[in-house]
């Protein structure tokens, strides 16, 4: 087994007693961004949460460096690896944008976290001009920097993405792909829902389509844009 992939295995999952993940399989690697298409309602969230532990599997297996990541607890799974980056741009309102970063790295050391927070401060330096500012007070787009910060302070091997443009205006879509991409060459893999597909292809090496729960295409990002009857007929599905 790869250490360097994050394997899912037929996830199956039931939300309110409806079957919502039926029997999922797909593999992150290291080092390269995979997309995740589909619709709206396909489970694409639900998929992510259950990588993270947010919610709980009714069977299947997740897996890295050959140790069983599913059943643990979010936290337990973030420190071996794997941050979530939930849909919303989700940031602590009350808090400012230096508390929300500490706040994510509240099991780091001092020396690590002051480490980590200038590190992402390098990545975002946008973001050294709102330290003081509530979260609450930031544009759409300086909440998904904050968001996508608080998740690499824990310095995973592994970043999953819900919905990366999401209400956002062009200009800022253009600057978080290309902070995705430099995380994927800096070693981390990421998983990457976007609702825009040339902005997921773009981006991404392998891509897995989904529909109504299930993995209906996994292959290259090319074989998507060479062949878009795929895509169309998921979404239309």
């Amino acid at each position: 087994m790869d250490t360097n992939t994050l394997y899912v295995a037929d996830l199956v999952l039931k939300r309110g007693g409806k079957p919502v993940l039926h029997g999922v399989s797909l593999n992150i690697q290291a080092g390269a961004v995979t997309a995740l298409l589909g619709a709206n309602g396909a489970g694409k969230s639900s998929l992510v949460l259950a990588i993270a532990g947010a919610i709980e599997l009714s069977s299947g297996d997740i897996k890295h460096k050959n140790q069983p990541l599913s059943g643990l607890r979010p936290e337990q799974i973030r420190k071996r690896g794997v941050a979530i980056v939930p849909e919303g741009h989700q940031v602590l309102s009350e808090l400012s944008v230096l508390d929300n970063l500490r706040a994510a790295g509240s099991a780091c050391s001092t020396r690590k976290l002051q480490s980590e927070i200038a590190r992402v401060l390098d990545i975002f330096p946008e973001l050294n001009a709102k330290l003081n500012t509530r979260g609450g007070d930031l544009s759409g787009g300086q909440k998904q920097m904050v968001s996508i910060s608080q998740a690499l302070i824990a310095a995973p091997q592994f970043l999953l993405i819900d919905e990366l443009s999401l209400g956002l205006a062009p200009a800022v879509v253009k600057r978080l792909a290309e902070v995705v991409r430099q995380i994927a060459e800096s070693g981390v893999g990421v998983l990457l829902i976007e609702q825009f597909t040339n902005i997921a292809l773009g981006l991404a090496q392998h891509a897995y389509v989904m529909e109504h729960g299930r993995i209906v295409f996994s292959g290259s990002s090319q074989q998507l844009r060479d062949d878009p009857s795929i895509l169309h007929s998921a979404y239309l599905a």
